[in-house]
């Protein structure tokens, strides 16, 4: 037997299912509390998860391989088997998941050719193939019995990317795939809808689709149609890896056809050690926090949320239909019954298999909850329906030896016959020829009817089930006021460094500090460019500045001895021209050091319009030009194209490099000189090294070619820098080093001073896990337990967005039954603030 994918839905040993599947993330929840996921999923009616494998997790350093204790797959995927939890694997190479480079290491994003098809990453990617597809074709599904695994997918929402030739690029990781013995399905999925860009066109890979719709939006049903019609056409299941937490959308994607189902991060996790990333969820960037947790059926305590109770009845709902909801198609049908309201209505159906009828999605896209009156034939009912709820009506039904034409409630049982009341009572049933209109409980023609409220309808699927579910519930943290604190003491050496960027010196995360080298005593500003994530920078004794970087430039004086120090956050774990930092291949650190030696404002244009944006456009000065600001001339044209030039004899001495400076930037800018194309000034970077474009002691024409969307439209201040390299020496923060730090007793809340470092430590008796709240304001901090880094924090901030969870100074302490139990805290303040700490130990709310 085997796994068949096609369009008659998927089928697994000659059994039709539709898999209902949550992201269980084995890298973001303890060894320890495997089983017990695992369990809870499968009796929350999930049978499947999705699972990504991160490559940065399990390669720790180059060519250096980890699948032992927190990363043991074999023990895990052994887990997921006992519980009867079939397993999507999603090895990458690259996976996004809001974590580190999307799962790709360091040390391959700093080389050229990411995500492309280009051999020396695909060398790198078959290094990580070739480790990691054993261990998961040791666990596919197969007819011998056993074995979790029925999917794999290749890459992950490429079509958000700028592949070159992604046909190539899949063949490629197929191929691999192949090589390595994989036998169960392949497929690809598209992030924006876009099968063909995502890969799901190649030959021998399946698509599928991540949807991650709001609820509000009305266009999202006819979209869902549209993607069934054309997969039907096709002959290809319909199959969403990855969308929305909540049922209802689930619900939508459902009756629409689809029938493998993905809800994303479903359970929630933490991102321990430096695996967090920085990502375009704020304004453009955000930071990914360490608690990974939005809205899930389970949360980091294994309790569960109102989403389970969701889940009980969704998973009741696939079980009470069966083979005929599995087998069932997606069909174009008129609503039974009319709405004029399309925020309030019936949308997609489902013919289930064999003629046994239908079922209608019928959904709100409001925000407060709303009863549609309306009326089948000449029969009036209410649908009542909550926020963003949807609901699955039953439609020319035939059960036991009657049809039910009609309900406004959904069926919960059909032997005996049993509603969940949402809506005031209305069943159409036709016996014999003979219609029955039911209104409430009873026994009509010898049928036996009954409906009961959905809190009914949940404690009878536990008692079916046997189950006892754990809730969480809010609880006012307890406050700690006692601890160990001390100025921090970082007893690493500095040595010289030739290039200051991290990988360039082996250093994959964490935080440096730079020692600027100044033998001749100048005195001029320092140029750090292209600065991720966080700098801190010490100037005769002074802190001049500290905050988010991401990956601009910063200039700030120079004079006295000088310090810097860079943390790296994490890589960008998707791809985003906005900043340089959220490309996916940005470095982290700093790209150069210099010292200015001289600036000069370029203020002495020219203007000529031109006929496009391009870096193939003619510039031709003419001595008519009129002599204008870069920020000046009038027009109607929309969008208006033009370009500023001037004259410059620029002067540097042996050694020195020129770098143009634009700031204040809105329009769009290409760079030319002496008629050629240079580079292009964008949002992620205002700076660029001309050294090689200018000839000293000559004239050089500089042009700025401008895409303005009107005339208004600042194109910015030009600068030209001479500047020098700096001469550093660097060092690694090592946070580990709080535990050598000498400590006194003191009090909470701390006092926090600008660019200063503290280390502390707490007493945290916790045989359980709990939550810890870092509060307060100003200051960055990692968190350690038993030598390993479990959190790290910044402190909440209007000028910071973070991103991943609800409440970004949360994070979970892991139980520990063993005598360390201690917490200690690096911290760094970026502006004068403090520190304040709380303990929820969480309260357990049973059924």
């Amino acid at each position: 037997m085997k796994i068949e994918v096609d369009g008659n839905g998927i089928n697994i040993n000659g059994k039709p299912e539709i898999l209902l599947c949550a992201s269980f993330f084995y890298f973001r929840i303890k060894k320890k509390e495997w089983r017990a996921r695992a369990k809870l999923i499968a009796g929350l009616g999930y049978n499947c998860v999705d699972v990504y494998f991160p490559w940065n997790y399990h390669e720790t350093a180059p060519g250096e391989f980890d699948f032992s204790g927190e990363r043991d797959l074999d023990y895990f995927l052994s887990i997921c088997e006992e519980n009867n939890l079939y397993v999507m694997a999603r090895p990458g190479p690259y996976i996004c998941s809001e974590w580190d480079g999307g799962g790709l290491p360091a040390w391959v994003l700093c080389n050229p050719g990411v995500r492309q098809n280009e051999p020396a990453y695909l060398r790198q990617v078959e290094r990580w193939y070739s480790r990691i597809l054993p261990l998961l074709a040791h666990h596919q599904h197969s007819g011998r019995g056993g074995g979790c695994i029925i999917l794999l997918q290749l890459e992950n929402e490429l079509d958000f990317f700028d592949c070159k030739d992604v046909g190539g690029y899949v063949e490629r990781l197929r191929d691999m795939a192949l090589s390595h013995r994989i036998t169960v399905p392949l497929f690809t999925c598209a992030g924006q809808g876009d099968i063909k860009r995502s890969g799901g066109l190649t030959g021998g890979v399946l698509p599928a689709y991540n949807f991650y719709p709001s609820f509000t939006d009305p266009a999202f049903d006819p979209a869902l149609a549209q993607y069934a019609e054309y997969l039907q056409k096709k002959g290809a299941a319909f199959l969403v890896s990855e969308t929305s937490k909540s049922h209802h959308i689930l619900k939508r994607e459902l009756l629409a056809g689809a029938k493998l189902l993905g809800a994303y991060n479903q359970v929630g996790g933490t991102n321990f050690g430096y695996s967090q990333s920085v990502n375009n969820w704020g304004d453009p960037l955000s930071l990914i926090s360490t608690l990974y947790e939005l809205d899930g059926m389970i949360d980091n305590l294994g309790r569960c949320t109102p989403e389970a109770d969701e889940a009980l009845l969704f998973s009741e709902m696939l079980r009470i239909y069966g083979t005929a909801l599995a087998k069932a198609a997606f069909c174009k049908m008129e609503p039974p019954f009319p709405s004029a309201d399309e925020t309030l209505c019936a949308t997609n159906a489902l013919a289930l298999a064999d003629g046994n009828g239908f079922l209608l999605c019928a959904r709100s896209v409001r925000e407060t909850p709303a009863v549609l009156h309306s009326r089948l034939g000449r029969q009036e009912f209410e649908l009542s329906l909550a926020a963003g709820e949807a609901v699955a009506l039953p439609y020319q039904l035939k059960t036991g030896g009657c049809t039910i034409v009609f309900s406004n409630n959904e069926i919960f049982s059909l032997k005996p016959l049993v509603f969940i009341e949402r809506s005031k009572p209305f069943l159409l049933l036709e016996k014999g020829g003979k219609q029955i209109l039911v209104t409430q409980s009873g026994c009509y023609e010898g049928i036996e009817v009954s409906f009961i409220p959905k809190e009914e309808a949940i404690t009878r699927i536990k008692a079916g089930r046997g189950l006892t579910l754990t809730y969480a519930k809010a609880l006012a943290p307890r406050p700690v006021t006692e601890c160990l604190a001390g100025r921090f003491v970082n007893r690493g050496e500095f040595a010289k460094a030739e290039s200051s960027l991290f990988s360039a010196n082996q250093i994959w995360y964490g935080q440096v500090e730079y020692r600027i080298l100044n033998p001749l005593g100048e005195t001029g500003d320092l140029f750090f460019q292209g600065v991720a994530d966080f700098l801190t920078v010490h100037c005769g004794g002074e802190t001049v500045f500290s905050g988010l970087c991401a990956g601009g430039d910063v200039i700030l004086p120079g004079s006295g001895q000088v310090r810097a120090l860079v943390e790296q956050w994490g890589h960008s774990n998707f791809d985003d021209a906005r900043r340089r930092s959220l490309r996916i291949a940005s470095p982290r650190g700093v790209e150069k050091i210099f010292r200015i030696r001289s600036r000069q404002e370029l203020n002495r244009w020219s203007f000529t319009e031109v006929d496009s944006f391009s870096p193939t456009v003619k510039i031709e000065p003419c001595e008519t030009d009129p002599h204008i600001s870069i920020n000046h001339w009038n027009s109607t044209h929309e969008p208006l194209f033009a370009a500023y030039y001037t004259e410059i004899v620029p002067q540097a001495q042996p050694g020195e490099e020129l770098v143009l400076v634009l700031e204040g930037m809105e329009a769009e800018c290409n760079l030319f000189i002496n008629g050629s194309f240079v580079a292009r000034f964008s949002e992620s970077r205002s700076s660029i090294n001309v050294t090689g474009f200018l000839g000293p002691g000559r004239k050089n024409l500089i042009a700025l070619c401008v895409r303005k969307r009107n005339w208004a439209v600042q194109t910015g201040r030009l600068w030209l820098l001479r500047v020098i390299p700096c001469e550093f020496e660097l060092r690694r923060v090592d946070h580990r080093q709080v535990y050598s730090t000498p400590l006194e007793p003191a009090r909470l809340p701390l006092r926090l001073e600008q660019g200063k470092q503290y280390a502390l430590c707490l007493e945290t008796p916790l045989e359980r896990d709990a939550y810890g709240l870092a509060g307060g304001s100003g200051y960055r901090a990692t968190v350690l337990q038993a030598g390993e880094v479990i959190a790290r924090i910044v402190a909440k901030s209007e000028k910071i967005a973070q991103a991943g969870s609800h409440n970004s100074s949360q994070f979970l302490i892991p139980g520990v039954l063993g005598p360390d139990r201690k917490l200690y805290f690096f911290l760094e303040a970026m502006e004068d603030g403090c520190f304040e700490f709380a303990i929820d130990e969480g309260v357990y709310e049973n059924d």
